[in-house]
């Protein structure tokens, strides 16, 4: 199981890179934003955040 997830934003890209220290993945699609920024988190949670939502578009919103 992935330990931690590292969401990146730059331009019109999200990089979503996931690593268990042993093993780790990179994966890169189109976005839609306002601004660039960085974020990291727990891979389980974010997992299970994802399997929850409906299909379709999702927004994410971050504070400072």
């Amino acid at each position: 199981m992935l330990a931690v997830g590292r969401l990146e934003r730059t331009c019109e890209r999200l990089k979503a890179t996931g690593t268990d220290l042993d093993l780790s993945l990179q994966v890169q699609c189109p976005v839609v934003g306002d601004s660039d920024g960085v974020a990291v988190v727990p891979a389980r949670l974010a997992a299970e955040i994802v399997r929850a939502l409906e299909p379709g578009m999702v927004t994410v919103e971050a504070g400072d």
